[in-house]
């Protein structure tokens, strides 16, 4: 049993959120300056827009700031206005910068997760002599495209780690006193699989009337990432702690879960973790989680999941070139009755 300890002495005062946060940039994972706006992709990729206008990551623009709930937050942290407050703006919107400082443009969009745009969209969308016609550009064609598109900062969908990492960073709400004072929930009960193939799917890719469900081999091995980087941002989470109170206890529990869940995967398939296959870094996962935890160390849990990621990118990248070796994971994987909302056109 991982043991909790109580008496570390609080030290410091974490920073209270209130309206004098306006002038604070929020803390994002991309730059809001290099954001170009959800239009420029839906020029093209109108199907997948179409999607996203129906999935809560749209909807959040419009419905959060009359919601009684954020309200309700809102006043506890003396909150004016959550559209220009740092700590929502961070996860609640997307942000951009026309040079009169952040401001959110729509809710949660195509840039969070594909890359801010500027630098890459213009090279993502340069079919050249095929773009009356799209069908017709040739494979080599579209390879150049993308990889051009990649090095200019276009997020690619087969850096599963660094892609997937991008729900976690939000959906552990690693913020002590919007959880403790404010009252927000200590982030989602949050599994990847179950909340990317539902409501927010847009795989369109091979088909414009199908919304594609992933290969079971594909979900697998996404399982297995989204499962080690909920530990990773569990720690980092926990690293954010700085008392013993509901924040705190919550990233505890989802670091304790994120390990239960690697143990699971190990049971499910030990022939994973043997030296036979030369990828011993599932149960390094597991063996770096502390048998006790404390708060106000922020140094080491921030250690703990700088190596938890570089272990598990390391793993992701040896089990793509394995895909078999999940086969018996797939047990643990959600199936469609666990999705998260309606797909849109499935």
């Amino acid at each position: 049993m991982l043991k909790m300890k109580k008496n570390i002495i609080f030290s410091g005062m974490t920073i209270l959120l209130c309206s004098t946060a306006l002038a604070q940039t929020p803390k994002t994972h991309y730059d809001p300056k290099s954001v170009t706006g959800a239009g420029e992709c839906a020029r093209c990729h109108t199907i997948e827009a179409l999607a996203w206008n129906k999935s809560h990551h749209y909807k959040t623009f419009k419905n959060l700031p009359v919601s009684p709930e954020a309200e309700a937050i809102a006043d506890k942290l003396d909150i004016f206005d959550i559209t220009e407050e740092a700590a929502c703006l961070q996860c609640h919107f997307t942000l951009k910068d026309e040079g009169g400082g952040a401001k959110a443009i729509s809710g949660i969009s195509c840039e969070l997760c594909h890359g801010a745009g500027k630098d890459w969209v213009n090279i993502h969308n340069d079919l050249g002599e095929y773009k009356d016609d799209p069908s017709k550009e040739p494979a080599e064609h579209k390879k150049a495209r993308l990889e051009k598109s990649f090095a200019a900062g276009m997020n690619p969908l087969t850096g599963f780690y660094d892609f997937v990492s991008s729900c976690y960073k939000c959906h552990t709400v690693p913020n002590e006193e919007l959880v403790n004072v404010g009252g927000h929930k200590a982030g989602s009960d949050f599994e990847f699989i179950a909340w990317s193939q539902g409501e927010v799917r847009h795989n369109f890719l091979k088909d414009e009337v199908v919304n594609a469900t992933r290969p079971r081999e594909h979900l697998q091995l996404l399982y297995v990432v989204g499962r080690a980087l909920d530990l990773e941002y569990g720690l980092r989470g926990l690293a954010k702690a700085t008392s013993d109170d509901v924040y705190a206890k919550a990233m505890v529990t989802r670091v304790q879960k994120a390990r239960n869940h690697l143990v699971d995967i190990i049971v499910a398939n030990p022939d994973i973790s043997k030296e036979r296959v030369e990828i011993p870094e599932l149960k390094t996962l597991v063996d770096l989680v502390p048998k006790e935890f404390m708060f106000n160390n922020e140094d080491e849990y921030t250690k703990l999941a700088d190596e938890v990621q570089k272990t598990a990118k390391s793993l992701t990248t040896k089990l793509q070139e394995i895909k078999t070796e999940l086969a018996k994971v797939d047990r643990l994987v959600p199936l469609s009755n666990k999705f998260k909302g309606s797909i849109f056109r499935e």
